[in-house]
Order: structure tokens, then C-alpha cells, then sequence
């Protein structure tokens, strides 16, 4: 394990979905500036590899800002 810029990440070799959707949140707060505590639940949507995140869905996404 190490630690990598973002241009730098291994998008196509990250181990699991939920990992590309949290390093994507996680970018968008620092970009906005805001801490947010993200809750939700990454669904299959039946179709596709399973290890594809475009075959995801987090429409029940919650955020809660932190940083008020």
C-alpha cells in the first residue's frame, strides 16, 4: 500500500466499487471545501461485471455537512 495523488490513482485497479465511489466523494468535499459524512448503499444493478462501477447505482445517497 501507498499513497498516491489523484492524478496518480490506479482507477482501473482499485480492488472493489464502493473504493471508486468513496475516493470520488471524498474529492468532491475537498474541492467544495466542505466535510461531509456520506451514507448510502452501492446496488448492483444486475447487469454487467459486478467489478464495474458504471454497473452501480447510489441513488439513496445521503450527505450530512460536518463542517457546518
Amino acid at each position: 500500500m501507498r499513497w498516491f495523488c489523484w492524478s496518480e490513482i490506479p482507477w482501473s485497479e482499485l480492488a472493489f466499487p464502493v473504493i471508486d465511489w468513496i475516493l470520488r466523494l471524498r474529492r468532491a468535499d475537498l474541492e467544495l471545501q466542505q466535510e461531509q459524512f456520506h451514507c448510502g448503499c452501492l446496488r448492483w444493478r444486475d447487469v454487467g461485471s459486478p467489478m464495474c462501477l458504471d454497473n452501480y447505482d447510489l441513488g439513496e445517497l445521503q450527505s450530512l455537512l460536518l463542517n457546518g
